[in-house]
């Protein structure tokens, strides 16, 4: 119910996040009033997009520098060993990106969300089962919900399309207890029988992240 009310609100941001999209890819023509689409045809200029992507490209290889201050000599040290930690996160974040999404680049991606979409949508919990303290996740803006309160962000739904494999890549343990929960969930084939869904069976994920709570659902 979060996220349905969730999406209601946040509807008229989302429209303009997918206009964008097709302004970027030249698939959304504007055109004087007296254009007539029986006679004439549309001219397309790549201007816009080239504009974004130099400055994806530029942004895209930036070098980042952390840089922690501090007031007193005393904490030279422990502030350097912050600023390192922060670089070995950034670049196992990094290198999961680039194998999770054969071999893209993490800064680019984050880049191009910012430069088309505006909004950039990152989720980070602890990473209980691979030993790198943290998890990172990029998420697509358009299917990204933020809720914000007096406190800043209340939570976040996010609902989007995904196979099944895809729902057990992104949130099994090494219990493969989302496999297990997976394969519990029989489908009604065609024929009317009654199977485990296969692999490549695509499915409507809905993700909840709160202050205290995270819960995914997958055809609820």
């Amino acid at each position: 119910d979060a996220a349905a009310l969730d999406q209601g609100i946040w509807q008229d941001i989302a429209d303009e996040m997918r206009d964008d999209l097709l302004w970027y890819n030249g698939e959304h023509p504007n055109t004087f009033k007296d254009f007539d689409r029986k006679k004439e045809d549309y001219f397309y200029s790549s201007a816009i997009r080239d504009d974004s992507d130099a400055k994806i490209a530029i942004l895209g290889n930036a070098p980042i520098m952390f840089e922690i201050t501090y007031t007193e000599q005393e904490f030279e040290e422990p502030t350097q060993k912050a600023e390192n930690a922060l670089y070995y996160w950034q670049q196992c974040w990094a290198s999961q990106y680039a194998a999770a999404n054969a071999g893209r680049s993490l800064r680019h991606d984050v880049e191009w969300y910012r430069e088309v979409m505006g909004w950039i949508f990152v989720e980070v919990s602890l990473d209980l089962d691979g030993g790198r303290v943290f998890q990172f996740k990029l998420h697509d803006p358009t299917t990204c919900v933020p809720t914000f309160d007096e406190h800043g962000l209340a939570r976040m739904t996010r609902v989007y399309a995904d196979t099944v494999a895809g729902v057990i890549a992104s949130y099994d343990d090494k219990d493969g207890n989302v496999r297990k929960a997976m394969m519990r969930k029989l489908v009604v084939s065609e024929g009317g029988k009654v199977r485990p869904p296969n692999l490549t069976e695509g499915v409507t994920v809905t993700l909840y992240l709160d202050r205290a709570w995270r819960a995914v659902y997958v055809n609820d």
